[in-house]
């Protein structure tokens, strides 16, 4: 087979499922086999250059005889060893390496890093990776000046060590920094050492993603940070109590995107007092119990708002009512709620899509004042479908809608009415009871859609969710649609032809077909029938 012969594509499927090494020499066989190894931006973002001790002659040797301009290598660091160390020299003499990936452990990193200073001052991405099963020594802190670098990502896996700093990583064009956290000791306790490396004179940094632990953080708060604007903390639940949240918002003025796992009322108030600029905020896992959460989360640039409970959701409120006038996207999952007023007001003019899931509608009285919402996603079943959320007066330019359900969903069809202007419907079947409230709710469903242009329907349990073809011969009050999607439905009595001329998309995975009948009923001359 003359491989020179292949399309780009299918080259791309071929060279896809090589190692970075092996890509290497597959661009020195030929121009075509370089062109679309650098054709596409998946192999180009995912091509580096991996040395360890026991490829690095290999790799310089192959290195030496290319003329691809690379900027990124990974390098494992397995021992203090010298072959790999003048692979990368080599490597740093022909090109210019602007991307590495270090792991190793401390000592190794150390060692490597004394003797390969000019290669990390024209780093612009430099991503660290420390591992180690044991505690080691203590080091003296070594400073690496890394004068170019703008994206900094850090991942520090191991053991019981010292409390130390090793690394002073002085980094004054910074933009981005990823800063983690993970013991190989007990998870469920939250045994996270301090963090090895110290980042110093970042005064340009944009966005911060963080594990907040350990002295380190003191001093690096201290200093104003004008230019931050994202700032994610992923594990705050060991600071919560005895960190000074005004002494690290004061100095963040510009912040707009944050995100918070674990949160207290203390966070949102200091956050709201020194952050008045913030548009997107989400929170996973809270204890909102002291009262004021309507005060605490009333931050007028607000546009998106995300809540996720599933660490712990609880929030009592004293008050009635928040008003937020520009929020566009909300997010609300299982979060309970407990309303000292009974029922909490959330007044949203703006708001164009909502999610709702794990909530009591009983409770949560969400009002939308105006006509802007476009998109709906929530859950419904037996024990909270007791009421219908007040939002559902208003559709006019609903656009999508999730539903998450059982049959209970039957009800919310019947309640609200035609919705001609809907594009997109997606329905995901939970707990069915009978055939006949699984048709019902179909024959509902595509009765109030006339100009559904996608609709998608999937069975989520282990039960059987069964329809009859009779039923789906509904579907052809769907003129305008043109994409479906039916999983793990069985189809009982598949004895008629349903033709769905504008159908440019069927999708029936795992569906069965029970009684008579051989072959999915529905066809369409624009796509194939598979089943």
């Amino acid at each position: 087979m003359d491989w020179s012969q292949l399309t780009p594509d299918l080259l791309f499927l071929v060279l896809k499922l090589l190692k970075p090494r092996e890509r290497l020499t597959c661009s020195l066989v030929c121009r075509t086999w370089y062109d679309a190894i650098s054709m596409y931006p998946i192999l180009l973002n995912d091509y580096v250059v991996k040395i360890n001790p026991r490829s690095a002659r290999e790799v310089q040797r192959l290195i030496g005889a290319s003329k691809r301009q690379f900027r990124q290598l990974y390098v494992e660091l397995e021992a203090n060893d010298y072959s790999v160390g003048e692979c990368v020299t080599e490597a740093v003499h022909r090109v210019d390496i602007q991307f590495l990936w270090l792991i190793g452990e401390p000592e190794h990193v150390k060692f490597f890093m004394e003797s390969q200073t000019t290669m990390f001052a024209s780093l612009t991405e430099l991503r660290l990776e420390f591992s180690a099963n044991t505690s080691w020594e203590v080091y003296a802190s070594l400073n690496v000046f890394l004068e170019n670098l703008k994206e900094f990502h850090y991942l520090q896996i191991y053991g019981p060590n010292p409390e130390q700093v090793i690394f002073n990583l002085i980094a004054p064009k910074l933009e981005k920094a990823y800063i983690l956290l993970d013991s190989l000791a007990n998870e469920e306790i939250a045994y996270w050492e301090d963090p090895l490396i110290e980042l110093r004179e970042c005064t340009q940094l944009k966005s911060l993603y963080v594990d907040l632990k350990g002295s380190m953080w003191d001093n690096f708060f201290d200093v104003e940070r004008v230019h931050l604007e994202r700032l994610v903390l992923r594990r705050a639940i060991d600071e919560i109590d005895t960190r000074d949240w005004n002494r690290l918002f004061i100095n963040m003025p510009n912040l707009r995107y944050v995100e918070f796992i674990c949160s207290t009322n203390a966070m949102l108030t200091s956050l709201r007092r020194y952050c008045n600029k913030i548009q997107s905020l989400q929170i996973t896992g809270f204890n909102f119990y002291d009262g004021n959460f309507a005060s605490c989360l009333s931050m007028p640039t607000l546009e998106q708002v995300h809540l996720d409970g599933w660490m712990n959701g609880g929030i009592f409120t004293g008050e009635t009512m928040l008003q937020l006038n520009n929020l566009k996207e909300l997010t609300w999952k299982y979060a309970e709620l407990t309303a000292a007023m009974g029922s909490f007001r959330l007044v949203t003019p703006a708001l164009k899509s909502v999610t709702l899931r794990g909530c009591d509608y009983r409770k949560f009285l969400l009002h939308v004042e105006g006509n802007r919402l476009e998109s709906i996603d929530l859950d419904c079943y037996d024990d909270q479908w007791q009421e219908i959320p007040s939002f559902f007066a208003c559709l006019d330019n609903l656009q999508q809608l999730t539903l998450n359900t059982n049959t209970k969903a039957l009800r919310l069809v019947q309640t609200i009415g035609p919705l001609a202007q809907l594009k997109r419907l997606e329905v995901f079947c939970y707990t069915e009871r009978n055939e006949n409230e699984c048709n019902a709710l179909f024959a509902g469903l595509c009765a109030i859609c006339p100009q559904l242009e996608w609709f998608s329907l999937v069975k989520e349990n282990l039960g059987e969710l069964i329809l009859s073809c009779e039923c789906l011969l509904e579907l052809k009050q769907m003129r305008a649609l043109k994409y479906l999607t039916l999983r793990y439905i069985t189809i009982r009595d598949a004895k008629h032809e349903i033709r769905i001329d504008n159908l440019i998309h069927l999708e029936v995975s795992s569906c069965v077909l029970s009684g008579s009948g051989e072959s999915f009923p529905i066809v369409s001359a624009n796509v194939g029938n598979v089943l």
